[in-house]
């Protein structure tokens, strides 16, 4: 049995997982910037350093597929935008 096709099972796995976890906490932090009362939106308010140290480990594990392999166009942007939450993150942490 080759180990071949099971590092690619895995890469694909850790792709998908990235990508999972960095579309889930762009949108735990842009739901943030619109108004409104609902507590589900405003809860989101209160862990702020524990989701910028998730989008830290995101932008790792990007670095570590672009390390072991090629990155997709698509990776690349959703990478950006991980940038741009965790810095969004760090200012609101700042004052």
């Amino acid at each position: 049995m080759s180990l071949k096709p099971e590092k690619k099972v895995s890469h694909i796995f850790c792709r998908i997982a990235v990508g999972l976890l960095s579309l889930a906490l762009v949108f735990g932090t842009a739901v943030t910037l619109f108004r409104s009362n609902e507590w589900w939106i405003r809860i989101l308010d209160f862990p702020r350093i524990q989701i910028a140290s998730l989008l830290v480990l995101t932008l790792a594990g990007y670095a570590a597929l672009r390390f072991y392999g090629r990155l997709r166009p698509w990776e690349y942007t959703l990478a950006a935008v991980v940038g741009l939450a965790l810095v969004w993150q760090l200012i609101s942490i700042g004052p």
